[in-house]
């Protein structure tokens, strides 16, 4: 891929456990602080935890609208971190590319209910007249929500694509991890010696993406462009990943490929780091294979915000961009005796790790239920243009 033809990030937001600012969400990151509280808004006293990324916000408890209040919040401040109106998006080729994995099906027992019906409100609520998609794929949505924004720009001409994830906890998706024995009894932490499971969080996530011609525009922010984007599915289990990491390889070196880059050249990798053994021994195996000689330090952030399913990909998304940006890879929280595995590995524990060099790329994967696989690359090689 041409790096000038590369679709723009210009907005960024990010709602969380950790906050709802980019500079505060960031400044815990690097504190290696985490989110993870005992959950207060549903009876967790039968489940295997009671520890999640919950936000104890205001936000209504009723799924449906916490969805709508959630994503309305986000989309708005990523809107405004752009520098765009809404007469500007409006008035432009736009639209909105929204991934979830469950987000509030399980609300009403008694009939189906869409996982998009609230998605009209929420641009009704703040002005914006575009066309909407909703992806649902499990752990991957919000990253696969970031790459069809890029396939509109890039193959649609689209001018701007607000795109990204938002999910909700609640004690359907706490109880299934929670017979899966997926989720922790203590505390999620990826890469430890005594990692047993994730935990859970909730929260919303958005990018504005634009075409490279609009960046001429007035008060235009670019923080990143991507630069490679892939998918793959394992199809090995309906839970399990891959256990050799052949679809998490391919999915890595698939999106390096769309670039002029090699895997070695990669600055910084935000881990899907789930904290589950199964997970944390297949990741450390395609770590092996792909970055053993570059020692590409690598972290997981769900140790701080909790795997936030449908929304993760676009929080981690962000997070490597702000990486990119700061020049700055974050700890993994709670991360202080690594397993057998991770070895030799560059894992960033502790403290942040400063990641100068002439030339900065760094990328974020997701790994889902169903074996689906996706990965994200950005640059800011290209500021100038």
């Amino acid at each position: 891929m041409e790096l000038y033809k590369s679709p723009l990030v210009t907005g960024l937001s990010l709602v969380s456990c950790l906050g709802s600012s980019i500079e505060e969400t960031w400044e815990f990151l690097c504190s290696g602080k985490d989110g993870l509280s005992p959950i207060t808004s549903f009876d967790t006293e039968q489940l295997r935890s009671s520890i999640g990324g919950e936000i104890k916000s205001i936000y209504s408890l009723t799924g449906k609208d916490r969805m709508l209040q959630l994503s309305k919040e986000a989309i708005t401040n990523t809107i405004n971190d752009s520098g765009l109106t809404i007469t500007d998006i409006n008035q432009a080729k736009s639209a909105l590319v929204l991934g979830t994995s469950l987000g509030h099906i399980f609300e009403n027992e008694n009939s189906p209910t869409n996982i998009d019906d609230y998605i009209p409100d929420v641009l009704n609520e703040i002005g914006l007249t575009i066309p909407f998609l909703a992806i649902s794929s499990a752990c991957s949505s919000g990253s696969d929500a970031i790459s069809i924004g890029c396939d509109l720009i890039q193959f649609q001409e689209f001018d701007i694509v607000i795109c990204g994830g938002v999910d909700i906890l609640d004690i359907y998706k706490m109880t299934g991890h929670s017979s899966l024995h997926t989720l922790s009894p203590t505390k999620c932490r990826p890469f430890s010696f005594d990692s047993d499971g994730t935990s859970l969080g909730e929260g919303a996530a958005f990018i504005i993406l634009e075409a490279p011609k609009n960046i001429k525009r007035k008060n235009a922010n670019y923080y990143a462009s991507i630069i490679g984007r892939s998918n793959t599915t394992d199809t090995s289990s309906v839970t399990a990943p891959d256990e050799n990491g052949l679809g998490a390889i391919r999915v890595i070196e698939q999106a390096i490929n769309q670039t002029p880059f090699k895997a070695s050249d990669i600055s910084y990798i935000n881990a899907h780091g789930s904290g589950t053994p199964t997970n944390d021994k297949m990741e450390a195996k395609v770590y092996e294979i792909l970055f053993s000689d570059s020692q590409t330090p690598v972290s997981s952030t769900k140790s701080a915000f909790g795997h936030t399913l449908g929304a993760t990909g676009a929080i981690e998304a962000i997070i490597a961009i702000l990486a990119l940006n700061k020049k700055t890879a974050p700890p993994t929280a709670g991360l202080k005796k690594y397993s057998a595995e991770w070895e030799n590995k560059n894992l960033v524990i502790g403290e942040p790790l400063r990641i100068d060099g002439k030339n900065l790329i760094t990328a974020s994967v997701t790994y889902g239920f169903g074996g689906a696989n996706a990965c994200l690359v950005f640059t800011n090689i290209n500021k100038e243009i």
